[in-house]
C-alpha cells in the first residue's frame, strides 16, 4: 500500500560548477558534513514520508557508503538532467506513494518548517509543481511565491 508522501533526493549529478572532481558534490563538507545529509536530516525531522529516495549517479557507490543503509537508493546511470534523474525514480516511486518531493541534494538550507508546508501544499493539491529558484518570478511567467527565505530562496507553485 502506497503512502501519502515520498521524497526523493537528487544525488546524482557531476558538480562541475562545484568543481569537485574528487567527490561527488553532495558531499561536499558544509558545517563538518557533507551538504546533503543537512537536508537528509531535515527531511527525517520533519517527519513527511517513510524512508527518503535517493537518486545516485556519479561516484555511487562513495555516497551510498557515505550516507549509509537507510535510504532507498535508485540508480541513474546516464547523468541526463534532472528531469531523467526523476525519470530514473518513476518506476519505484510509483508503488510508494501517492505524492512525490524532488529536493536538490545539494540544497543543504532548506529548514524542517519549509519541508512540512511544500509537503502539506502537495497533500493538498497534488498536481502542483513546487520550484526553488533565487530570484522571484514575475506573475506573467505563471508562478505565485509561496513564501521567501532568507539569502533570497524563493518557493514557487505553479498550477
Amino acid at each position: 500500500v502506497a503512502s501519502k508522501m515520498q521524497v526523493v533526493g537528487l544525488a546524482a549529478g557531476h558538480g562541475k560548477r562545484m568543481k569537485t572532481d574528487a567527490v561527488p558534490k553532495v558531499l561536499v563538507p558544509y558545517k563538518n558534513q557533507p551538504l546533503i545529509l543537512h537536508l537528509l536530516n531535515s527531511i527525517k525531522a520533519a517527519k513527511v514520508c517513510n524512508k527518503i529516495a535517493i537518486v545516485i549517479g556519479q561516484k555511487a557507490d562513495m555516497v551510498k557508503e557515505a550516507l549509509g543503509s537507510d535510504y532507498i537508493y535508485i540508480l541513474q546511470t546516464e547523468q541526463r538532467g534532472t528531469g531523467h534523474a526523476v525519470a530514473c525514480a518513476r518506476p519505484i516511486l510509483k508503488s510508494l506513494a501517492e505524492n512525490v518531493m524532488v529536493l536538490y541534494g545539494d540544497h543543504p538550507l532548506l529548514s524542517v518548517t519549509t519541508i512540512k508546508k511544500i509537503a502539506d501544499e502537495l497533500n493538498i493539491e497534488p498536481e502542483r509543481i513546487i520550484e526553488f529558484s533565487d530570484k522571484e518570478l514575475s506573475p506573467s511567467e505563471g508562478a505565485t511565491v509561496l513564501f521567501r527565505k532568507k539569502l533570497q530562496l524563493f518557493i514557487k507553485i505553479k498550477k
